[in-house]
């Protein structure tokens, strides 16, 4: 195992070269299946739990997962952690005390956007209140699009779009990352997946929304990509403040190309 001293050692973080691919957005985004996505391409690692190491600036977590990745002869390691859309300055600063530039030189970055309305209901369904779902939506897609997407190492990718075309946006996603598309990462709900020390057979049925947080997101990435846009529709909470919801978001959907989207 590596020793604690290695979470501050730059040189070993440049000997490693199994940099990461770095998965986020708010939460009921998508950033789950699109980590397990990336994740079961036979060059990658994925980390099966959210680590928050970007935002706790660890050093020492960063290793572990190299380690990791390493002793699966992988290339890249796939993590996702939806709080991360708020700390995404770190990745650009080297100073140990607020950055990580130097020990993830070589990340690429994937944020993950989906229409409010599903992120907004879904959340719902989890027990938050209207304004907690939203203004987390607000908050969080907003760093997401705020983020400088000229930068190479980034890319945005919306749910919707990856639902319809999925062989050209993970084929997209994985150039990205350096690697070529691979027909393994479409076949990783033919066993069953881990997440959190959670295992779910891919046959079992879908954990309730508000409890089993743990189980659920080991249930998802047991399944093969599914369609679950507009889910909203089916949420009598949530269409009941779609007029609130509109007045709040209408610029932000605006800007992910949602503007032109049935209201009703």
């Amino acid at each position: 195992m590596i020793c604690s001293a290695c979470g501050n050692n730059v040189e070993y973080f440049r000997a490693c070269r199994c940099p990461p691919i770095i998965v986020t957005g708010c939460g009921h985004s998508g950033t789950t299946i699109v980590a397990t996505l990336l994740g079961a391409h036979p060059s990658c690692a994925l980390i099966r739990r959210e680590t928050f190491f970007l935002s706790h600036l660890d050093r020492a977590a960063v290793a572990k997962f190299w380690e990791y990745a390493r002793d699966l002869r992988a290339t890249r390691w796939v993590e996702k952690t939806p709080a991360h859309v708020n700390f995404l300055h770190a990745l650009n600063i080297a100073n140990a005390a607020s950055g990580m530039r130097d020990v993830v030189p070589d990340y690429r970055l994937v944020l993950v956007a989906r229409d409010g309305r599903d992120v907004v209901s879904s959340l719902m369904r989890r027990g938050k209140t209207f304004q907690a779902a939203l203004a987390r939506w607000n908050k969080d897609t907003s760093a997401a699009v705020t983020h400088d997407l000229t930068d190479p190492k980034s890319i945005l990718v919306r749910y919707e779009d990856l639902v319809a075309h999925p062989v050209v946006w993970v084929g997209r996603m994985l150039t990205h990352a350096g690697l070529p598309l691979d027909p393994q990462v479409f076949a990783h709900h033919q066993q069953p997946q881990r997440w959190q020390g959670a295992v779910v057979h891919p046959s079992a049925a879908e954990p309730s929304e508000r409890r089993q947080h743990v189980l659920r997101r080991a249930w998802q990435i047991s399944q093969p990509l599914f369609d679950g846009r507009g889910r909203w529709r089916s949420n009598p909470d949530f269409c009941a403040q779609l007029d609130a919801f509109w007045a709040r978001s209408k610029a932000l959907m605006g800007k992910l190309r949602y503007q032109d989207e049935v209201r009703h």
